[in-house]
């Protein structure tokens, strides 16, 4: 797929929203340009505090902008210690970057027909630091998350 035309690193939320708009335009999307566009924003927290609500028991989860009807941007905010359930992005891609803090994804594999009742063990862990980009594949209607852990 052709890359769109070049557009300039974001400097705040307001651009990062427009030049997703540009980056979704079309039906197919280049997974490496919305990952290098949102690479080259340096989160400033002055620019997403509005968006970063949190909750004392859970995450939260914070619309920023419906997209062009083809993706939404939302800021994820995780307290110390916080986490999300298990779960899987079956017919989904999410694009996330780290704004501020840390994050740790734990990977598990699918249960087994044959044994579902065994206990699941995690396969991999990593962790996500302040800026970082990551690309989970798998929905019609993708998920820019922006995720702050306190």
């Amino acid at each position: 797929m052709e890359p769109k035309r070049c557009l300039e690193p974001p400097e705040s939320m307001e651009d990062v929203v427009k030049g997703l708009h540009v980056l979704f335009e079309e039906d197919r999307v280049n997974v490496e340009q919305v990952i290098s566009f949102l690479e080259s924003y340096r989160s400033n927290p002055a620019d997403w505090a509005k968006y970063a609500n949190y909750d004392p028991h859970r995450y939260t989860r914070n619309l920023v902008d419906e997209g062009n009807g083809k993706f939404n941007l939302i800021v994820l905010c995780w307290g110390e210690g916080q986490g999300s359930s298990i779960h899987d992005h079956t017919d989904a891609h999410c694009f996330l970057k780290v704004l501020d803090g840390r994050l740790k994804e734990t990977q598990y594999p699918w249960p087994s027909d044959s044994e579902p009742e065994k206990p699941l063990e995690p396969t991999a862990s990593r962790f996500y630091e302040t800026n970082e980009v990551n690309y989970i594949n798998g929905m019609s209607k993708p998920m820019i998350c922006l995720l702050i852990d306190e």
